[in-house]
């Protein structure tokens, strides 16, 4: 039998933002599951949390994959909250802007090493 190849050394540079990354999941992923609509429908949402909903980006990208889903079908309408053209746009500049922001950050801590 042969041993498998080492593994190589894991990086302790990556480590502190593989837990950083760890971290960002549970404060700010996992609930904008719940504010997407993805395990509850967002019709019954309080008021408050109606708020955050509609800034949510994952509510549009889940919307979205509604209307794809659905296109063509008379119930999209009654599946998906928005029109596709609005839950393509605003994923679209969801998109750009956090990439916008990532890079910028990025570069920012890149030049502060």
């Amino acid at each position: 039998m042969v041993a498998p190849p080492p593994s190589p050394p894991k990086s302790t540079v990556a480590q502190p933002a593989i837990q950083a990354a760890q971290q960002v999941f549970p404060f700010i992923i996992l609930p904008q599951f719940f504010l997407a609509g993805v395990f509850n429908p967002i019709q019954v949402l309080p008021w408050y949390l109606e708020v955050f909903s509609r800034i949510s980006p994952m509510r549009y990208a889940v919307n979205l994959a509604r209307n794809v889903f659905y296109l063509g079908n008379p119930e999209e309408a009654a599946v998906a909250l928005a029109p596709l053209a609005v839950n393509a746009a605003v994923a679209a500049v969801a998109f750009a802007g956090f990439l916008a922001l990532g890079t910028v950050l990025f570069v920012r801590s890149e030049r502060n090493r």
